[in-house]
């Protein structure tokens, strides 16, 4: 895993699907839905996804997202504290300490978080975990 970085990115216009998903059903939705993205839409940018917490019943809300201009989300752009993983790291539940460690560093900043995070698939062994700052 890289050290935690900090950037400035721009907002994106995006297509998207999601679903409350349990831990064992998340790969194979994001696998599923970027295919049917990239069916239906130009691709603009890495796909990604966004964790928006889990319910109840103790499943993730995941919106799997395609950047493309027809899209019809728009994820803001701002500071982002980010952070890449590669190769068995970015498996379940090694990812998680991607996540830890980009909100140790905000909070080590004292930078607040300012939305859910997001893994942008860089490749098939990398991605980068990041979560949006407040300003």
């Amino acid at each position: 895993m890289d050290d935690v970085r900090v950037k400035a990115e721009e907002s994106c216009r995006y297509a998207s699907r999601a679903k409350h998903l349990r831990a064992e059903e998340i790969d194979a939705f994001v696998r599923e839905s970027l295919a049917a993205l990239r069916a239906a839409h130009p691709a603009a940018g890495p796909a990604f996804s966004i964790y928006r917490g889990c319910s109840k019943e103790d499943e993730q809300i995941v919106e799997v997202c395609l950047p493309t201009p027809a899209g019809e989300h728009e994820w803001p752009g701002g500071e982002v504290a980010y952070t890449v993983a590669r190769g068995a790291e970015t498996d379940y539940p090694q990812i998680l300490g991607a996540y830890d460690a980009v909100a140790a560093y905000a909070a080590a900043a004292r930078r607040e978080l300012a939305g859910p995070p997001r893994e942008t698939y860089l490749t098939e062994t990398e991605m980068e975990i990041a979560f949006p700052l407040a300003p």
